[in-house]
């Protein structure tokens, strides 16, 4: 090839190239996944394979089964993640409505797992060989082939949160330990001792004099964060809130049968509601909302707003919440909206900047704590502000 035919086929080329039609500028190649997408969507995927198994039982009853995917919901929720791949988790989740659906499930697991150890507990204060029947049952039946809970009395109810969500059978041998010994048989006990060390820790700066009255909203059947918040404050009186019946009626029984009963109290009220003739709210010093009061940040809020209208200003309200791949666990009421999170919402993420939100509610914001241990609950403390 001479030097002049090489020039003319550059030159065709370049012409050539010239009259190609431009790509819109909206058109981009498909992206290569990243090891930070790659390993987003492996847990993902881990997650709503359990959810697939969750839906198929027809029970959420304590049992191997259950005890075994569970265990694996908080692991895979509780692990520490970055930022970016927890972003990238939720937004899955969120497409999916993944998050929403694991909820109720979630919720309705603690409730029948808390039942069956409260009445267990209770059979065994009184000797009994085997363990008691479990009586939750109605509240644990999923309707065949449908992705959600039924959603009866019990299963919909605000119920006592633990930091981790495994169904575990205790075992059937007779009592022969002292009575405390029943309760830290329970296999999320110390969990609970943490956490709630933890809210009393966060507490303590904002405290002129230990609390005399203590209200705990969401209680459930065992109440094992009002028997911790007896020996941290012991001379206050603590009433535990719940909207079911059934589950105060056993916390009462639990409490008295453990000798924990003396600074007690049990109350039957719906918070979301929160009308005439309930509890006197002005009487508390600190009160504790659980983590599933309210299923969503929405309701949550409006929960605290009404709460606020009714506690006396200067009142400590401890709210439990979630952060992260936690989220997926329980509801989220983030204080904070920082960087990521901002991300996040870019990505499609309702993320709400609930500083703002608490502060219309009537609130101060005096504190918020994020574990990155086995205790999945974050802890938001809040003042009541003067109105």
């Amino acid at each position: 090839m001479t030097a002049e035919m090489a020039t003319s086929l550059d030159q065709d080329a370049d012409l050539k190239f010239s009259q190609a039609p431009d790509l819109p500028s909206s058109i981009t190649p498909p992206r290569t996944p990243t090891a930070m997408v790659t390993a987003a969507h492996k847990v993902f995927a881990e997650i709503q394979s359990i959810y697939d198994a969750l839906i198929k039982l027809s029970s959420l009853a304590p049992g191997l089964q259950i005890n075994s995917l569970l265990t694996r919901l908080v692991d895979l929720c509780a692990s520490p993640h970055s930022p970016d791949i927890s972003n990238e988790i939720l937004r899955l989740c969120v497409f999916e409505n993944l998050r929403e659906n694991l909820r109720p499930l979630c919720g309705a697991a603690e409730g029948c797992l808390e039942s069956y150890w409260a009445q267990h507990i209770i059979s065994e204060t009184k000797s009994s060989v085997a363990p008691v029947p479990l009586s939750c049952s109605h509240a644990c039946t999923i309707l065949p082939g449908v992705a959600s809970v039924r959603l009866t009395k019990t299963s919909e109810l605000p119920l006592s949160e633990k930091t981790r969500l495994s169904s575990s059978t205790p075992s059937s041998t007779s009592r022969t330990d002292p009575i405390p010994s029943l309760l830290t048989a329970f296999p999320y006990h110390q969990n609970y001792t943490d956490l709630t060390q933890l809210e009393v820790s966060s507490l303590s700066p904002y405290l002129a004099s230990a609390p005399r009255s203590i209200a705990f909203i969401g209680s459930g059947p065992l109440p094992l964060t009002s028997i911790c918040l007896q020996s941290h404050y012991p001379t206050a009186h603590i009433l535990n809130i719940d909207r079911d019946t059934h589950a105060l009626q056993t916390s009462q029984e639990l409490c008295e049968s453990v000798g924990c009963g003396a600074r007690m109290g049990y109350a039957s009220d719906d918070v979301s509601t929160l009308l005439e003739g309930g509890p006197d709210w002005k009487s508390f010093d600190l009160v504790f909302l659980a983590a599933l009061v309210g299923m969503n940040s929405s309701s949550k809020i409006s929960i605290l707003a009404s709460l606020a209208s009714k506690l006396t200003p200067g009142t400590l309200v401890v709210a439990r919440s979630a952060r992260g791949v936690r989220t997926v666990l329980y509801p989220v009421r983030g204080v904070l909206v920082h960087h990521a999170a901002r991300r996040a919402y870019a990505n499609g993420i309702k993320v709400l900047e609930l500083g703002e939100d608490l502060q219309n509610a009537g609130y101060q914001v005096l504190a918020e704590v994020h574990p990155w241990t086995e205790v999945v609950n974050s802890i938001v403390v809040l003042r009541v502000k003067a109105r």
